[in-house]
């Protein structure tokens, strides 16, 4: 992950932090980590390399992404570096994931240089207040740590068939 400066680290590679925030990322010139919690998917994930995103609109078009690190919950040490080095991160683990991610975060908190920012991207009610009464409770400092409220939905219409 050294040699990825500016990396974004995304906490679940589900539908979101794949198909939507990697792409995002990945066009500003970001790196991608993603921590995955399914240690098969996560191994699946790592050992293709590399995935594409399709996008259908007035016009079809699909997106590979690549490269990307995967990091699974077994990958302790690699998470703390991750979290110590990143950018900002973002949540994309479901609402009822929220209370695992402080575990996810505890240790790379307290050796990064500077705040971290934390987009909570669940359609959950309050999630960045779930995160972050979650935080607290794990006893890491709010002055470290940033739980941001995001609303991430993909616009998905029927597409008539000829």
């Amino acid at each position: 992950m050294a040699d990825a400066p500016g990396f974004i680290l995304i906490i679940g590679a589900g539908c979101i932090g794949r198909g939507l925030l990697a792409p995002l990322a990945a066009a500003a010139g970001h790196g991608i980590v993603f921590v995955e919690a399914n240690l098969a998917f996560a191994a699946a994930l790592r050992c293709a390399g590399r995935y594409s995103v399709r996008s259908v609109g007035l016009t079809t078009f699909e997106t590979e992404i690549t490269p990307f690190v995967v990091l699974d919950a077994t990958d302790g040490n690699a998470i703390h570096h991750a979290v110590r080095d990143c950018r900002f991160a973002a949540t994309c683990v479901g609402g009822a994931n929220l209370p695992h991610v402080p575990a996810v975060l505890a240790s790379g908190l307290s050796q990064r240089a500077t705040p971290l920012n934390v987009l909570v991207c669940e359609n959950w009610p309050d999630g960045a207040g779930v995160l972050s009464r979650e935080l607290a409770v794990g006893g890491i400092p709010s002055t470290g740590v940033s739980a941001i409220p995001c609303s991430v939905e993909r616009m998905v219409k029927s597409v008539p068939h000829s």
